[in-house]
């Protein structure tokens, strides 16, 4: 029940809105202590009642030593309040002769007691000049005693409130530990969900306005990454009308991923396909909820341990079909620049759930020797328009220490981008195990993300996401270095060649276990790492426009090195290779007396007859070559035939030996032979006469400069020789596999057959008009 004295219900009043504001800043430490939990580092310990502080920074301390104070003063005015209360509404009688503790005053007269409640009066409006009555120690206090005190605290704890709301962001800062390099621990130090940054951009600031108000900012040793950014609400059924993704004004339209190893905690991504018709553009266009940083983290972590297994839409590129106005402006300086033509418009970033960007840094960055004082390249900032956007931002005390474990784990060259050329994703969890420190940063609309200069990040949308960016520089920035390195994947070609003349070659497929890293992208000119699938095919057409162009939509980014063989079989040099071994194998058999064929067609796939075919092959060219590889695949033949017969998994080679000792061959030549045998058989797959085309040497070009080890390594990984097959024109390879059987067939049988080109002076090797002109018999 209320009390019925307006005074003493105003003290009351007085008494909860104190502990509603404890309770909010006390809700606040106890939220660090959490997110210091998930950093491992020890929270802060919270008794019954109270906030007591662990290894806390000094700024902490003395808010939680208020805190304290005021909530036991809070506690002690609401019981003498609660007393006055309960005397109040006692009976009558039971008061009749009231005593000098009753009242909480010496014995007076009634004009001073008229006085006291006079006083109760002034206090609850919130009369600060009110006098202090005098009471006798150890009596309760008076009403006025209680609301000049109670007044007082309730403006000291709504000042302590505005204090630590105020100090959000420095907050999250001062409480983090300090990173080191020589931590054995990652740490994630994350602001607070929902906090407000520190510094905001107003409307004038935007546009043009937006690299001077930088200039301000970015300096500043409060800035964390984040900006409050005005927001202007877009409409989605503009960007699903207007944007024409095959205007060849972007650089890709669809991600494509590969899975690591179970449990690593890494994985890749891709864009496959620069231009051209995307994934289609998603029905769903929900934007995620806004999660908390612990359930980011969470996200990312289950991401990266289940990348999506099919391509997912995500557009990249300047948009210009979208009538939508940008608050973004790259600043005078780059519209100065020729060379930076691609950046004067900003950027569109327009992807569904689990679309995602590598780690990397801004094109043009590199570091002097690793030096953090020494940092050149462009900066970025980047606005989410409709959505949530999760970032994962290296720590920039630890970019030494990121890149030696990428260089360790997957094979970089020495470029200044080779992270970026990986196309790596990474978990949170595994940056932790490896002792590098990051913070995560949950975008949405009105939050602006600027990484620092050369800072690693990637960045990964939770649910449909449009976001946009822009590259910048401040006044201090230089561009480029004479010490920046880059190779045949970097981009801005043109402007690091000004400046530097420190060229290196592209990395290496990776080689190491538990480190299938895939062929990164030819040229990363912004963000996404496409694949180098893009430039094979351009490099194929150059060097053979009569070449079958493989089909590169069967082709995963992770398997581009399926590219380059798949064209090479397809290709005029293929067709020119099949050719002269017709002619050599006619010419052959009148000089060297030596027959290919036998009296009987079943006696080919003997044993013996393999053995004497390979014998007397290895003597001579090109012709011998492919007898080895034609022998070697009809030896595998006759073994699988052994093995069916017998029902063993493995044929026994008992006989095979003795028969292979009797004509010189060794036990580990044979099974040399056999081996190769399986991989031709596997490599032609459902075409039987692929044989012929497969390239017996290499150009002395690329991209046909394949070697046999190559074609083996292909064969190993099931995966990649299924996109191999694939990836074949059907057509042009059903006409080549019968020219090849064709020819297979004279040579063993003798037939006196001829190809309709063999009687051309100078017969057509162009690929694409082979369909077919080549297997033609007369």
């Amino acid at each position: 029940m209320a009390p019925r004295d307006p005074a003493l219900a105003m003290l009351l009043e007085h008494a909860n809105r104190i502990e509603k504001t404890l309770d909010t800043v006390q809700d606040y430490v106890q939220n660090k202590s959490s997110r210091r939990r998930d950093r491992g580092v020890e929270p802060y310990s919270r008794g019954p009642g109270r906030t007591e502080h662990s290894e806390a920074p000094p700024w902490l301390r003395e808010v939680t030593a208020l805190l304290n104070k005021l909530r036991d003063e809070t506690q002690s005015l609401r019981s003498e309040t609660q007393a006055l209360v309960a005397r109040q509404e006692a009976p009558v009688a039971a008061r009749a002769k009231p005593s000098p503790r009753d009242t909480g005053l010496h014995p007076a007269s009634d004009r001073r007691r008229g006085k006291a409640a006079q006083g109760t009066r002034m206090a609850s409006g919130g009369g600060a000049t009110q006098r202090r009555l005098k009471y006798a120690p150890n009596t309760p206090a008076s009403v006025g005693d209680i609301a000049v005190r109670c007044s007082r605290r309730a403006v000291e704890a709504t000042t302590t409130s505005d204090v630590v709301a105020a100090l959000d962001v420095q907050a999250e800062k001062a409480s983090a530990p300090e990173p080191s390099t020589n931590d054995q621990n990652g740490s994630i130090i994350a602001a607070p969900n929902g906090s407000t940054s520190n510094f905001t951009l107003t409307s004038a600031e935007m546009g043009e306005g937006l690299i001077p108000a930088l200039e301000k900012i970015i300096p500043h040793p409060d800035f964390a990454n984040e900006i409050s950014v005005p927001h202007n609400p877009i409409d989605l059924a503009t960007f699903q009308t207007y944007l024409d993704v095959c205007d060849g004004d972007c650089q890709y339209t669809t991600n494509a991923f590969q899975r690591g190893p179970k449990g690593e905690g890494y994985g890749f991504v891709f864009a496959p396909n620069p231009t051209g018709e995307p994934v289609a553009f998603p029905r769903s266009l929900e934007a995620a909820k806004t999660p908390t940083i612990a359930e980011a983290r969470q996200y990312l972590n289950d991401y990266v341990g289940n990348l999506p297994t099919k391509p997912a839409f995500y557009y990249s590129g300047h948009a210009s079909s979208v009538p939508n106005k940008t608050p973004l402006h790259p600043g005078h300086e780059i519209l100065a620049n020729e060379h930076l033509a691609d950046l004067h418009r900003p950027y569109y970033h327009i992807g569904v759930d689990g679309s995602a960007n590598r780690f990397h840094w801004e094109d043009l960055s590199s570091m002097d020797g690793g030096d953090l004082s020494t940092r050149h390249g462009l900066r970025s900032a980047n606005v989410v328009l409709f959505g949530v956007k999760l970032w994962i931002l290296i720590a920039m005390n630890h970019t030494t220490k990121f890149e030696e474990f990428v260089s360790t784990h997957w094979d970089c060259n020495t470029c200044s981008h080779r992270v970026g050329h990986q196309s790596l994703l990474i978990a949170p969890w595994r940056l932790e195990k490896e002792g590098i420190n990051f913070t995560i940063h949950v975008a949405t609309p009105g939050k602006m993300i600027v990484p620092d200069l050369c800072q690693y990040h990637c960045v990964v949308n939770m649910g449909f996401c449009i976001a946009q960016s822009i590259n910048f520089k401040l006044a201090g920035d230089q561009l480029v270095s004479n010490t920046h390195v880059s190779c045949d994947w970097c981009g801005l070609d043109e402007l690091t060649r000004e400046h530097s003349n420190n060229r290196v070659a592209p990395p290496k497929p990776s080689r190491k276990r538990g480190a299938q890293a895939p062929l990164p992208a030819a040229r990363p000119t912004k963000r996404l790492q496409p694949t180098n699938i893009t430039d094979i095919l351009k490099s194929i057409k150059k060097r053979d426009p009569g070449c079958i162009v493989p089909r590169v939509e069967f082709v995963d980014p992770g398997q581009s090195d399926v590219v380059a063989p798949a064209a090479a079989i397809q290709s005029s040099l293929a067709i020119a290779q099949f050719m002269s071994l017709v002619r050599e194998w006619r010419s052959s058999r009148s000089k060297n007396g030596f027959s290919y064929s036998s009296d009987s067609p079943d006696t080919t796939l003997s044993v013996e007859y393999q053995i004497k075919c390979l014998q007397f092959s290895t003597k001579n060219l090109a012709l011998g070559k492919f007898i080895v590889r034609l022998c070697q695949m009809r030896l595998a033949q006759a073994a699988e035939k052994i093995r069916k017969r017998t029902g063993l998994k493995r044929a026994k080679l008992d006989s095979m030996q003795r028969t292979a000792k009797n004509h010189g061959m060794g036990i580990k030549e044979l099974g040399r032979h056999l081996e190769e045998g399986r991989w031709w058989l596997k490599l032609c797959g459902p075409y039987e006469g692929l044989l012929p085309f497969i390239l017996l040497k290499p150009d002395n070009q690329a991209p046909f400069d394949i070697k046999k080890e190559a074609w083996h390594h292909l064969v190993k990984d099931d995966a990649k020789l299924q996109a191999f097959h694939d990836s074949l024109d059907e057509e042009h390879m059903q006409k080549i596999s019968d020219a090849g059987q064709i020819f297979d067939g004279m040579m063993r049988l003798e037939i006196s057959h001829k190809f309709q080109w063999e009687g051309d002076e100078k017969p057509d090797t162009q690929a694409k008009n082979q369909t077919t002109y080549l297997s033609t018999v007369i």
